[in-house]
């Protein structure tokens, strides 16, 4: 088969442990696959985990298997232990800076090259930018949060408000920005802070929301006697599970199951323990259930069966422009009734009394009434999450790599042409 003919060839830059709990390891390696089954020819480069790796099991754990057209190769970086004298975000950026100079030498030595980069970091991308000359790979940047609006809880987009980021970070990040061949956010609020705040043209932003497993028909059934009220991810504080939390003494005849948790071996989840405090300090925690850690894989039987799934967001720059929850998607396929909190990112899915039902963030109370009126009225109910059984088609892992591949193939092209006269 000629180069022209052949599959486009995809290097995912993914920037996480290989296995790994965490959302950006499931939305990697689920667009990754996603990708290969679409056609394209996809290498994932992970970091290798401090235990032992597996490959297989890291995918069984997100119900996938292995693919012809999927690599995943777990590369080696450099970790500074905890006894040594610096703090953990000085650890983790020689950690990253290890990780992207490892990314880099595996392209240089690789033959024949990928068509296409893919990072979902900022320092990555940066990394592939700067040494284009190198590997003339155009450089594709998955955007998920951006970093010049830290800290998370600072409302303020005023650049002489911005408390907190180093002009080198934000230097860096204009820089990717301005040089990206390609930017794929995960909502429409993230695109149009590019366009407006960093003058992105809008012919180089393709929007690329998460997504969940195609649900197979009929909606999963649901007793309409559950009383039961789910949370499903990590439990950081920016995810508003103290918000959940506290409106659960406003239904006293409700429990709460809160699905994950960090696994990582050996460190204690300061979250976990934070909810489990705030739980008891409120009463209730007779009436919480804290699952812990569930794989991605087993978790939609164990939604399937709730009265509501919660995604109580506060307003923060994180939750009201960059996210695209993986719960939100998951709730969906799993025919649950959803309450959402009022947030850009999240309207861009949710339609209140349509699909779901909008509350206003930061209030216990609002959040405590829609639930509430979903546990009270089957009718309403059953109507909201049926509705968004029926939408969540177009939030599949399939649709997800359907949009990256309508806007990456054009450059996918450009460089095999551009192989085919260079040799390259």
């Amino acid at each position: 088969m000629t180069s022209r003919g052949r599959e486009p060839r995809l290097l995912y830059l993914g920037g996480f442990d290989i296995p790994t709990s965490r959302a950006r390891g499931i939305q990697t390696l689920q667009t990754a696959h996603a990708l290969a089954r679409a056609g394209w020819s996809v290498s994932v480069l992970a970091q290798r985990g401090q235990g032992p790796v597996s490959v297989h099991d890291a995918l069984r754990s997100y119900g996938l298997e292995m693919h012809p057209r999927l690599a995943i190769v777990p590369l080696p970086v450099f970790r500074l232990p905890r006894l040594v004298g610096l703090e953990i975000h000085a650890r983790l950026a020689l950690t990253n800076w290890s990780y992207g100079v490892a990314c880099l030498a595996h392209l240089l030595c690789r033959r024949p090259l990928p068509d296409l980069i893919l990072a979902r970091d900022p320092r990555l991308a940066w990394i592939f930018l700067r040494t284009r000359v190198l590997h003339r790979r155009p450089v594709i940047y998955e955007v998920h949060e951006i970093f010049s609006t830290r800290p998370r809880d600072n409302r303020s987009l005023v650049p002489t408000e911005l408390r907190g980021v180093a002009d080198r970070t934000r230097a860096l990040e204009r820089f990717v920005l301005g040089n990206a061949d390609l930017l794929l956010p995960l909502t429409q609020a993230c695109a149009d802070l590019l366009t407006r705040e960093f003058g992105v043209p809008r012919a180089r932003i393709a929007v690329v929301p998460d997504g969940t497993a195609p649900p197979g028909p009929p909606a999963p059934p649901r007793s309409p006697r559950s009383r039961e009220v789910v949370y499903a991810g990590q439990l950081y504080r920016w995810k508003g599970v103290d918000v959940l939390l506290r409106a659960m003494p406003y239904l006293p005849d409700a429990v709460l199951t809160v699905y994950g948790g960090d696994v990582t071996a050996g460190q204690p989840d300061r979250d976990l323990t934070a909810c489990r405090a705030l739980a008891w300090e409120l009463g209730v925690s007779d009436r919480v259930r804290f699952a812990g850690f569930v794989p991605h894989a087993e978790l939609r039987p164990r939604l399937a069966g709730a009265r509501v799934g919660v995604l109580p967001l506060p307003d923060r720059l994180m939750s009201r422009y960059f996210t695209s929850p993986l719960k939100l998607f998951d709730y969906m396929a799993a025919g649950v009734a959803i309450v959402a909190t009022d947030l850009p990112a999240v309207r861009e899915v949710l339609v209140d009394r349509e699909n779901a039902l909008i509350v206003p963030p930061d209030e216990p109370r609002e959040l405590a009434s829609a639930i509430r009126r979903l546990l009270d009225d089957d009718a309403l109910a059953e109507r909201l999450r049926l509705r968004a059984f029926l939408q969540v088609g177009a939030y599949t892992w399939d649709a997800r790599a359907a949009r990256i591949i309508q806007a990456a193939a054009p450059l996918a092209r450009s460089t095999r042409n551009t192989a085919d006269c260079t040799g390259a």
